[in-house]
């Protein structure tokens, strides 16, 4: 992602911080990014020229595209659009992949292997999870990084609300 002059992103464990200079009015700022994270199926509590927003708890197949973030806030701070959000999708994504998908194969492989008594099934497993094992990485690392470019998307549009 190219950042525009002024902002200054960070991603540590699966927390996304950034801030641009606000060119406009702070509260309007806060509005605008309340009707973005609220037509993509946010929850957003505002006060003043801050708001917090966490995803809202629908049963849609439509999937947002802040579909990483489990919480968004944001704040107008000395001249500053500050944002702060939680990559709690990527997590779960990434717990996923580590734990679950193992677990599978291990699990579909057993049965067979005691109920057959033919220990070469073992290697069935590795060829089932040889594929996730690349798969899995690059899809969580799509998704986190389309959350990203999605939340810069909306601080860079928020920022330049008018006065």
């Amino acid at each position: 992602m190219r950042y525009g002059a002024g902002m200054t992103p960070a991603v540590v464990r699966d927390i996304y911080e950034a801030d641009l200079p606000l060119t406009g009015d702070a509260v309007r700022a806060v509005a605008r990014a309340e009707d973005i994270l609220v037509a993509s199926g946010f929850q957003v509590n505002v006060s003043g020229d801050a708001l917090d927003a966490a995803p809202a708890r629908t049963r849609s197949s439509r999937q947002s595209r802040f579909v990483g973030a489990t919480r968004v806030e944001l704040a107008a701070r000395e001249g500053r659009l500050h944002m702060r959000a939680e990559l709690g999708g990527v997590t779960r994504m990434r717990r996923f992949g580590v734990a679950f998908l193992p677990a599978l194969c291990l699990g579909l492989t057993l049965p067979f292997v005691a109920l057959f008594r033919r220990p070469e099934l073992l290697v069935l497993p590795l060829v089932l999870l040889a594929p996730w094992l690349v798969i899995a990485p690059r899809i969580t690392r799509g998704v986190e990084a389309s959350t990203r470019a999605s939340l810069e998307q909306l601080l860079a549009t928020a920022a330049r609300a008018p006065r």
